[in-house]
């Protein structure tokens, strides 16, 4: 309903109309991104001395989300939407992009997961302690670690938000859906009587 209210609106029109040149556009920066990317994998180990969140965010997620970004960035153009039907590309479509929004925020999640606790051990407890965790540490504690550190917090926390927010807005999109379909077979009636 809000995706039909916006596109009655004349300056929802035009991002609309374009679409698939925005997201021809925006896929190949994805994927250039992704492929510039691959150093991490191919030098993990020397990078990253085999450190589990880093691996997860870059060989298994980072892979995973360069098909899924691939996929539907090739076939958006007009080449191979010529040789596919139009329910196929759809489909093709919304399968890819659902898994790849949540990998790309599970992506972000651990990527400022994995910096706090690389560049950060035992922070949480200590931060505000600061001549405590100087006595106990190499690294001095200054303020602008302290603002690195809430920095990535804050970033960590918005993408645990923004993830929810995704899950539980497709959950209601997929029950609409099925409200509507069930309508127009007859199975449930339009306006409902509460009891």
């Amino acid at each position: 309903n809000v995706y039909r209210c916006a596109s009655q609106d004349p300056a929802c029109q035009k991002p609309i109309s374009i679409r698939k040149e925005m997201s021809i556009i925006g896929g190949a920066i994805l994927v250039g991104h992704g492929i510039l990317q691959m150093d991490n994998i191919v030098y993990f180990n020397d990078y990253y001395r085999g450190a589990a969140l880093p691996f997860i965010e870059y060989v298994v997620l980072g892979i995973v989300i360069l098909v899924l970004v691939f996929v539907p960035w090739i076939t958006s153009f007009e080449f191979a939407r010529k040789k596919m039907k139009a329910s196929t590309w759809k489909k093709l479509q919304t399968y890819t992009s659902v898994p790849l929004f949540i990998g790309m925020l599970m992506f972000g999640i651990i990527m400022y997961v994995s910096r706090l606790v690389e560049w950060y051990p035992g922070i949480l407890v200590d931060s505000w302690d600061v001549e405590a965790w100087n006595a106990s540490h190499e690294e001095p504690l200054t303020m602008s670690s302290v603002a690195h550190f809430e920095s990535y917090l804050l970033a960590t926390k918005t993408y645990i938000i923004l993830l929810i927010l995704y899950i539980v807005l497709r959950i209601k999109k997929v029950r609409s859906k099925s409200h509507i379909a069930k309508q127009a077979v007859g199975q449930v009636p339009e306006n409902p009587q509460v009891d």
